[in-house]
């Protein structure tokens, strides 16, 4: 079977390209970024550009309807928000390909942090307080009703980019004012959200097939990159335990069709879980449940061949690690640490225990070393040490 594989320079792509050749099939790997580092990987047939989804959505969608006939694609695996642009489109794209994705407005319901609050409260599943910071006349006050530390974050995106923690020793108003000036964002965009003390950070994964929860995962985030709380670098999975219940509530309520990550933390406190936000896609730990034993490639092949689909268990406490992240994680861990050479031994022993990484494989090593390659480039043309994408959408999707 002839599967196109979108997102190329990305892990999660190569880890989803391995996992379908694997079962067989011929792989079709495409980005809009020259020089992916999936289009490195010997387990691709073909490969080939498309324009951005972000800056050029129409010719993204011309240019994706073209190769699908060309290279004959009988179904896509979409890998990042292209997933969306898709979702939109998908009548005119069902027409001649299959892929399992979502309703574009159960999409939109997750993808927005605002509705996603509301929808949250509405189903009494625990969330931080947030408010729209449209919705906030003047700044007096603001400390009663966020007596601890708070947040902002755009109500679309902003996972790398768009997250500051104010100072809670400082007035809310000149911080919130900076923070709109630096940003660019309309204040329209923006959320103030409670900030929760964290004693554990988890990713809850479901699959759903018409509205039927049909498997899940979770593993628990021992780092982060950026490290104050973003993308997992060192994972171990673990028992989904009451995320499962809860995230079904959520799910179940907007007919799902897909996959979905679910980001909880516990409170250091209460030990209760809270659901922060919703990644409505394809997420960063794919590894983590591929190297677990779940194949999430070959199950969202399955539901958009409408294949019957069982009920996987998955090993818990296997470690996995998106190592060029974890490596950039290792100034801040390392100053938070009392003991500098216990973190080295740690890194150290890492790389050489066997646990599994999200970019290199033995039989497969060229893309490893393309990661990096973008990274420095891209350090060097923004001459900042933050991670930049190499283009992203500039206002919401609607």
């Amino acid at each position: 079977m002839n599967v196109l594989v979108t997102n190329a320079n990305s892990r999660m792509a190569l880890c989803t390209v391995r996992a379908l050749a694997k079962k067989g099939h011929s792989v079709v790997a495409a980005d809009y970024v020259p020089h992916a580092m999936t289009f490195f990987s010997r387990f691709i047939s073909k490969k080939f550009l498309y324009p951005s989804p972000f800056s050029a959505p129409s010719d993204f969608m011309r240019v994706l309807k073209e190769r699908i006939t060309q290279y004959d694609i009988d179904a896509i695996i979409p890998i990042h928000e292209e997933t969306f642009l898709m979702a939109k489109h998908a009548n005119s794209l069902m027409e001649t390909t299959k892929f399992a994705v979502p309703n574009y407005d159960a999409l939109l319901q997750v993808h927005n942090k605002d509705r996603l609050i509301t929808s949250l409260n509405n189903l009494d599943i625990l969330t931080p307080k947030t408010i729209p910071l449209s919705a906030i006349e003047d700044y007096v006050g603001l400390r009663e009703l966020f007596p601890g530390k708070a947040l902002l974050k755009p109500r679309q995106g902003g996972g790398n980019w768009g997250i500051q923690i104010l100072d809670p020793d400082k007035d809310f108003g000149p911080q919130i004012d900076k923070y709109l000036g630096s940003s660019h964002i309309e204040k329209e965009r923006i959320l103030l959200q409670e900030w929760i003390p964290i004693k554990k950070k988890y990713s809850h994964v479901v699959v759903y097939q018409r509205g039927r929860l049909v498997q899940d995962f979770a593993d628990i985030h021992l780092r982060d990159f950026p490290f104050a709380g973003g993308a997992g670098t060192l994972r171990l999975s673990c028992d989904p335990g009451p995320m499962t219940r809860i995230s079904q509530k959520l799910f179940d309520s907007l007919c799902w069709h897909g996959v979905a990550e679910i980001e909880y933390v516990t409170h250091a406190e209460t030990g209760e879980f809270y659901l922060i936000e919703v990644n409505p896609r394809i997420w960063g730990g794919l590894n983590s449940a591929i190297s677990s034993g779940l194949d999430i490639p070959d199950i969202l092949l399955k539901i958009a061949l409408d294949q019957e689909i069982r009920t996987t268990t998955f090993t818990r406490g296997i470690a996995t690690r998106w190592f060029w992240g974890d490596l950039r994680t290792s100034p801040d861990y390392m100053m938070g640490s009392r003991s500098k050479l216990s973190v080295v031994r740690e890194y150290l022993k890492l790389m050489i225990d066997g646990t599994k990484t999200d970019e290199f494989y033995w039989d497969d090593p060229l893309p490893f070393f393309v990661w990096p390659a973008h990274a420095i480039s891209k350090m060097i043309r923004y001459r900042s040490l933050k991670p930049v994408a190499y283009d992203r959408l500039i206002g919401e999707w609607e």
